[in-house]
């Protein structure tokens, strides 16, 4: 809880100072500021995951394939000049055991995004020494943290605001490059109160086992935004190369410290359709994430995260 207040309050500051005196420099042929402070919308988001955990325990080799079902959740988010709060809850009966809540600001020159997201709807394979198990759903427990915090070089005419949190109006084409920075805290753990593993399994999975840590990475991508008539079609690809890595492996409470291969990077790609007409707007969004922590000489992970949104909203 401390390093997620520290990060709250990093973010809110940052996010300030940013705002505070950011769009006096604006060229307004190119990006336009709405007359209205506040926005309101709902939004309708599908996403799922991988995970594949590989390494050696006791000199003996195990891979697991875990997946997240398809996701459907809904939500709202409510923005005020900077700052976008987004609470969203799973729309289906099943599966269930999904919460996420979201902390946004984009100004001028900088964007901040914190991300906060528990899911217990894993499910897939463990092989260990060449015998395999079945994993159910709501035997594990995955929690993850992002933070993640963008430079934009060209905002007096590239408005990254315009394509994630609509409080902005791309009127013309234009792109710039984006420096990132990003902090990400994860842990996988098995669920003890969740669904059992297979009991008639020729080895048992310790009740105790979690694999997890943080990675830290830097990098430079870039963003572009087209504009025809009142449609904004936006794309962008940001790679980060990682720098520091925590990950490990517990097991039967013995640590397998992962260590950082080099080099390792964490890819982040997007696309956007928007659409504003006075103070209404839509969007659609895509978004690919994949990160590789660990090292492969003993433990390594590979996460890949997809999700689309669809949203409507309202300025005031």
């Amino acid at each position: 809880m401390k390093r997620l207040s520290a990060l709250i309050l990093v973010l809110f500051s940052c996010s300030f100072l940013a705002y505070s005196g950011g769009m006096k420099d604006i060229d307004t042929t190119f990006i336009q500021v709405p007359k209205q402070h506040a926005s309101v919308k709902g939004f309708l988001d599908f996403s799922g995951s991988t995970i594949q955990l590989k390494g050696s325990y006791e000199d003996k080799d195990f891979f697991t394939d875990i997946r997240s079902p398809f996701l459907l959740k809904q939500g709202v988010s409510f923005n005020w000049r900077f700052i976008t709060l987004s609470v969203g809850f799973n729309l289906l009966k099943k599966p269930k055991n999904y919460f996420t809540i979201g902390l946004n600001s984009y100004g001028k020159k900088f964007a901040f995004e914190l991300g906060f997201k528990v899911d217990r709807n894993f499910k897939g394979t463990q092989t260990f020494d060449g015998v395999t198990i079945d994993i159910p759903a709501e035997s594990l427990r995955h929690t993850a943290l992002t933070a993640d915090v963008y430079y934009i070089f060209n905002g007096d005419h590239f408005s990254y605001p315009a394509a994630f949190g609509q409080s902005r109006i791309q009127r013309k084409s234009s792109g710039s490059a984006i420096a990132a920075a990003s902090a990400n805290f994860f842990r996988t753990r098995t669920n003890k109160n969740g669904v059992p593993f297979d009991k008639n399994a020729d080895f048992a999975v310790p009740d105790d086992m979690y694999f997890g840590g943080s990675t830290w990475s830097i990098g430079v991508g870039y963003g572009y935004n087209l504009v025809v008539g009142n449609l904004l079609f936006h794309a962008s690809a940001i790679p980060t190369l990682v720098f520091l890595d925590s990950s490990k492996l517990v097991m039967d409470k013995e640590q397998i410290k992962a260590g950082l291969q080099f080099p390792h990077f964490i890819t982040t790609g997007n696309l956007a359709i928007v659409y504003n007409r006075n103070r209404f707007f839509a969007a659609l969004r895509g978004t690919i994430h994949h990160c590789t922590a660990g090292n492969s000489k003993s433990v390594q992970a590979n996460y890949l995260r997809y999700n689309g949104t669809l949203c409507v909203g309202w300025r005031f």
